[in-house]
């Protein structure tokens, strides 16, 4: 089973409240995947595959 989320932010989502709106669906839908047979081990592996190191930022000391 494969689930799929695809959100393309139009202009009103720069509001906080819907960013926040944003947050919470995508938190609510994680929770459901992980109770699916077989959604811990891709979480773990999303989790793994967008986790970040120190390394892959840089300090910018001015705009561009």
């Amino acid at each position: 089973m494969r689930f799929m989320l695809m959100i393309s932010p139009p202009n009103r989502t720069k509001a906080k409240a819907s960013l926040r709106d944003i947050r919470t669906a995508v938190k609510q839908y994680l929770m459901t995947v992980r109770m699916t047979p077989g959604g811990k081990d891709m979480l773990d592996k999303l989790n793994a595959g967008l986790k970040m190191s120190n390394d892959d930022f840089e300090s910018r000391w001015s705009a561009d």
